[in-house]
Formats: structure tokens, sequence, C-alpha cells
């Protein structure tokens, strides 16, 4: 740290504490100098060693934190109290200072030198943090990332774009990579994946994931009713390709938690909406020793007309008490009539099936009212309370576990997408790999726009004039190499 971003910080501290006597008498260096003098060998100086106008006690403890807060480590803080103490003036502070601040620098860049390419490779890339914005094609973050997530191949499979990811992240294919936009574009995909899951808390980065999913497979997410009912699915991947729309429910989970929905709004999204199936995509997180997510183990399965109640019967045991009395052959028999009337007459019999169901509709005129839910919950949370989770014991909830996923197998048409792996080991691996393919003018262009932004910054915000001239002559310099870049990156390109 410098003398003047100390200076100023003293200064505006005492500024704001009001501890001159003088109106605008401000503490400038020297009288930062006479402080430390008057602090002898004693951490803390008592009351009878302040004298008018300097430093009580407390007030040197507030700056002595600040000082620890802006760089200035506790050893050199009491370096500067010993020298006080022989006597140290105006001159040996700004020495010594002035020599911490070249140390400072000198470690930076030390830092710097000892980042390996993949590092600075990955430091060097635009940084696009994932927002619940993303699910909505009309918002301008997702028009921004749109371009990004074209170099996703696989088509209208959500299983061939999740592989696609995959293939990424191994670093025997990742050697056979060439292409600069490719590269760029999809390590830019994958470290959002990473902030989604690791920079947010529990509750929003289920939100947060089904964004990145919809902007993954071109959909968007859905939260408002549809032909009256609440929608079960998350997202509906592939809206904006134009062709069949995908309707999906996203599970965001521990290995140990079991996959849950509402009975209900399943029920009337099958026979009400009359949609032929949902896809259920759950995504188990296994975690690394620091902490973070390190991987997504992701499975898919469907929930149809056909299975549903195969799929029932393989549930928990909360689960198949969901038909109560009521009798699966007489269930599957008008399921497969296709008479709605015949159906919601047997439907509503299941102790699973509330009161907010819309098959209620087809055997009386006025259904019952459902409980408000919290008026101070946002319409999105109290949508998706209905929607998906239930309410406490909701004997609308239906449940199963891992073992019972895979119990029942082809019956719901289960697929394994295996480990989307990026821990740090995986990722560290497959940024050395791309940063030595795209070693020369591709990461001299990064490093370029890396430095030109930050330059930038702090042309505009620094405080001194002098310090924002020199960050904007070093932004000038970092223009004309990201130019020089561009132009031979250009003129390299086949026709």
């Amino acid at each position: 740290m410098g003398n003047k971003e100390l200076d100023s910080l003293i200064e505006s501290y005492f500024k704001s504490a009001d501890v001159l006597s003088q109106k605008n008498d401000l503490l400038s260096f020297d009288v930062l100098v006479e402080i430390i003098e008057e602090v002898m060998t004693d951490t803390y100086p008592t009351k009878d060693k302040v004298k008018e106008g300097r430093l009580p006690p407390d007030q040197w403890k507030e700056l002595y934190r600040k000082l620890l807060m802006v760089g200035v480590d506790s050893d050199m803080v009491e370096a500067i109290k010993l020298l006080a103490d022989s006597g140290m003036n105006k001159d040996d502070l700004e020495a010594m200072l002035s020599q911490q601040a070249m140390q400072d620098v000198r470690g930076m860049e030390q830092m710097n030198e000892e980042q390996s390419a993949g590092q600075k490779f990955v430091l060097s890339l635009p940084k696009y943090t994932p927002t619940e914005a993303w699910g909505d094609p009309k918002h301008m973050d997702r028009e921004q990332v749109n371009n990004i997530f074209k170099v996703v191949r696989g088509g209208a499979s959500i299983s061939a774009r999740i592989q696609y990811l995959n293939d990424f992240l191994d670093p025997a294919k990742a050697k056979r990579k060439t292409s600069p936009r490719v590269i760029i574009n999809t390590m830019i995909i994958i470290e959002s994946l990473k902030a989604a899951m690791n920079h947010f808390n529990e509750s929003s980065a289920g939100f947060v994931f089904e964004a990145f999913m919809a902007a993954l497979t071109g959909g968007h997410q859905e939260a408002g009713r549809v032909k009256g009912t609440l929608p079960i699915e998350d997202f509906v991947a592939f809206s904006q390709f134009g062709g069949q729309n995908v309707p999906v429910s996203l599970k965001l989970l521990g290995k140990s938690t079991g996959v849950k929905g509402s009975f209900t709004n399943l029920v009337d999204f099958l026979f009400v909406r009359g949609e032929p199936a949902i896809k259920y995509l759950v995504a188990y997180k296994t975690k690394e020793e620091s902490g973070g997510v390190g991987a997504l183990e992701i499975w898919e399965f469907d929930i149809t007309r056909e299975n549903l109640t195969t799929f029932l019967a393989g549930g928990s045991k909360k689960t198949r008490a969901l038909l109560g009395d009521v009798s699966v052959d007489a269930l599957n028999a008008a399921i497969q009539s296709g008479d709605m009337e015949q159906l919601a007459a047997i439907i509503t019999q299941a102790p699973g099936y509330t009161k907010r169901g819309m098959l209620h509709k087809q055997t009386k005129p006025e259904p019952e009212e459902q409980e408000p839910l919290d008026e101070s919950l946002t319409f999105y949370q109290r949508e998706k309370i209905l929607m998906t989770e239930g309410r406490g014991e909701d004997p609308s909830q239906w449940e199963v576990s891992f073992g019972m996923i895979k119990k029942l197998g082809d019956s719901i048409n289960l697929q394994g997408h295996g480990n989307l792996d990026f821990t740090e080991q995986r990722f560290n691996a497959i940024a050395e790999i791309y940063a030595k393919t795209l070693q020369g003018r591709v990461t001299n262009l990064l490093d370029g726009v890396q430095n030109l932004t930050t330059n930038i910054g702090e042309y505009f915000s620094s405080r001194q004039r002098s310090a924002a001239i020199t960050h904007g002559q070093e932004a000038v310099q970092d223009a004309e190499v990201v130019k020089k870049s561009l132009e031979e990156d250009i003129s390299a390109d086949p026709e």
C-alpha cells in the first residue's frame, strides 16, 4: 500500500470520527507520524499518556484494525510503533511504507509468475455468473449468453448435450479439441456451472441450476399456471428450437435425499393438461474435501400415463399409500379408456389427490377452497411449494429413493448420464491442456482484454489523479495488444 493510499484512509477515518479539534484540520501524514510517536512502549496507551487532541486508546484500536484491513500486517504496525519509540521521523516512516509497497508489488509479480498456464488462462476468461434470468429467453442476460451456449452440440437431446460437457471435461478428448471459439465458450459454460453450484445457498442454487439447464437446452423456465393447473415442470427444454417441447422437472439433491413431488399436480399434468409424460432430471451432488460441489451424477426418468401406477407401487410406503383403497386395476382401466368422468370418479377417491386437484371439477361444480399460502412469499416461492415439494406432511407428496429409482429401471425409462466432473483436479487438468492448445495469440488476446478491463476500471475509480493517469496509460497499451492479437487472429483464419 502506498503513502497516498494510507494517507487517504487515515484522513477519511478521522474526518468521520471528528477526532481533531479544528473543523478543517484533516489528519495528514505529518499528524500520523506525530500520533505514532505518541505511542511509546504500550500497545494501547493509557489516558494519562494521551495528550489533548491525540488518539485515545479506543480510537487507536480502531485505527490499528483499519490498518490491518487494508493490508498493513500486524508485524508492520508493530514495527512502526517500535521505530516510533526510537525516535522515527516522517522520512523514516515514508521510506518504510514505500519499501513495504514495493515488496507487496514484487510479491504479486512473483505470485503471477508462479501461476501455471492453465490458471492464467482461466483467470483471463470472461466471467458469467448464472442467474434466474438465464431461464427467460427474452431477458437481456439470456440473450447475452445464447451465443456462448451455441457451441454446445447434441441437438434436441438432453442426454447428448450433457454428454458434450462430459467430453469437454475428459482430458483424453480435450487434447483433440482445437477450435479457440469452442474451447473458450465451453470453458465459460463450465465455469458458470461451477458458480451455480458453489456461489449460491442451497435453495437459490436449485433455481439458478434450472435457469442454467434452460439455457443449455435452448428452453425456458416455467412458473405460471397452465390450463388452471400448477406446473410440475421447472423448465421446458428446446422450446426455442421450433420443434417438440420437452417439459422437465429438475432435482438438485444429495445422494441420500429422496426425489419428491406432488401427486395431485402430477395427475393434473397427465390427465387435465393431457401431457403424455414428464421427464425428471435428477442431479446428485458430490462434494469435494473443501466442501464445495465438485461433480454432478445425473440421471433421468419418465413418468407417463401408462407407468403411473407402476411408479407409485415402486415408491416409499407413503407413496404407495397415496391411492388408499382405490383399485389399481380399476384405475388402469379408466386410464386406458380415456374417459375423464370415469377417471375423475376413481382418482378423486384417492387420499393423495387433494382438494386443489382440477379433476374435482368433473365430479363437483365448485371444489372446496384450498388453504392460502403465506402472502409474504414471492409468487415463484408459492408456486414452487404447491408445485413439487408440498408442505410439511402433505398427503399429496410422493417420494422415491435412489435405490427405488434403480429398481424401477426400464419401467420408467431410467437413463444415467454419468458424472459431470468439474472437481478442481479435473478442471485444472483440462485448463492446462486447453491453455497449451491456445498458447500464443489467443491467450495474449485474453490477457490483453482482462488487463484492459482492469485498467479502465482503475482509471475511473482511482481517487488519486496520478494513479488514474498511470492506469489510463496502461489501458492504452493493453488496447494495442488486443488490436494486434485480433488482427493476427483474423488474418490467420481461412477464408
